[in-house]
C-alpha cells in the first residue's frame, strides 16, 4: 500500500492538475446495530481533469471496497466489518485520498445504535409511550413485550424495571404478565382484566 502511495505522489502529471472536490470533508453516521453498515462518498473533478489515486481508511474495520480509483467523478464505497459492537459504541478514524499528488483527509466517526422499538404509533422511546400503545392495541403490545426488541429496550431502563420485566418475561407467557408488569412498575393501576379478550381495562 505504502509503496502504491508513493508512485502516486511522486508520479509525473499534465500541467492541468484536477480541481478536487470531495462530496463530505467529515463523515459522521449512525449505523443500527447488527445490520449490515455501508456508505459512499464521492471524489468529483470540479474543471473535468481526470483524478487517478487511491484512497485508504486508517481503521481496519473500515474498509474500502475498491482502493484504487480514476476519473472525473469517483464514488468510493465501503463498508465495516461485522463486529458486535454495542449500544452507543463509536468507530473513528479518516479516510486518506492520495490523488495526482494531493493529499486530502476525511475524518469519519460511525456510532452504532439498537434498533428504534416500534409500535402501531410510531417510535416508542420511553415506558410511558409502551403503556399509551397497551392502553390502544393490548394485542400489539403483547406482542412486543415478549420481543428480542422490547429486551434491548427494557435493558436501557431502570434496575427496577429491568429485574420486573426478566421475571415477567420468562414467566409462562400470558396477558397477565403485561398486566402485573404494568401495574408493578406504576405504570397503571390495577383493574379487572378478561382473560377471554385477552384485553386490560385502563
Amino acid at each position: 500500500m505504502r509503496k502504491r502511495i508513493y508512485r502516486l505522489s511522486e508520479a509525473k502529471f499534465d500541467n492541468e492538475k484536477p480541481d478536487i472536490i470531495l462530496s463530505d470533508n467529515d463523515i459522521r453516521s449512525l449505523f443500527v446495530r447488527k445490520r449490515k453498515a455501508e456508505g459512499v462518498f464521492t471524489i468529483r473533478s470540479g474543471n473535468n481533469v481526470p483524478i487517478r489515486g487511491i484512497v485508504y481508511s486508517s481503521n481496519p474495520y473500515v474498509i474500502c471496497q475498491k482502493p484504487e480509483f480514476e476519473g472525473t467523478e469517483i464514488r468510493i464505497k465501503y463498508h465495516i466489518a461485522d463486529l458486535d459492537h454495542k449500544d452507543g459504541e463509536s468507530l473513528k478514524g479518516e479516510f486518506t485520498v492520495v490523488a495526482n499528488t494531493a493529499e486530502l483527509h476525511i475524518p469519519y466517526t460511525f456510532t452504532f445504535i439498537d434498533e428504534p422499538l416500534r409500535g402501531a404509533f410510531g417510535t416508542i422511546d420511553t415506558l410511558e409511550d409502551f403503556t399509551a400503545l397497551a392502553k390502544e392495541r393490548w394485542h400489539d403490545a403483547m406482542a412486543l413485550f415478549y420481543s428480542d426488541a422490547f429486551a434491548a429496550f427494557m435493558e436501557k431502563q431502570p434496575e427496577k424495571q429491568r429485574l420486573l420485566y426478566s421475571g415477567y418475561k420468562n414467566a409462562v407467557r400470558s396477558s397477565s404478565n403485561l398486566e402485573e408488569f404494568l401495574v408493578s412498575a406504576g405504570q397503571k393501576e390495577r383493574t379487572p382484566f378478561t382473560r377471554e379478550e385477552g384485553t386490560s381495562r385502563y
